[in-house]
């Protein structure tokens, strides 16, 4: 079916990570969070070749090898 990401929302309070080599996330748009809102970008590892931004949001980027719970 469509994919309908506005409908992903929520405060997790953990990430668990259950394979031995968890996928990576590849980012090559240019992203812009919006005054207090977030983007996390949690995987195996992280390649960006495009932008990510803000003036007063927060981003957080993390490379989480093996498995793991955060």
């Amino acid at each position: 079916g469509d994919n309908n990401y506005s409908t992903l929302i929520g405060s997790p309070t953990s990430l668990i990570f259950d394979q031995n080599n968890p996928s990576w996330i590849v980012n090559e748009a240019d992203l812009a969070v919006p005054t207090g809102e977030s983007l996390w970008m949690v995987g195996g590892g992280i390649i960006s070749t495009g932008t990510v931004a803000t003036e007063n949001g927060n981003i957080t980027l993390a490379a989480i090898p093996g498995k793991s719970q955060v």
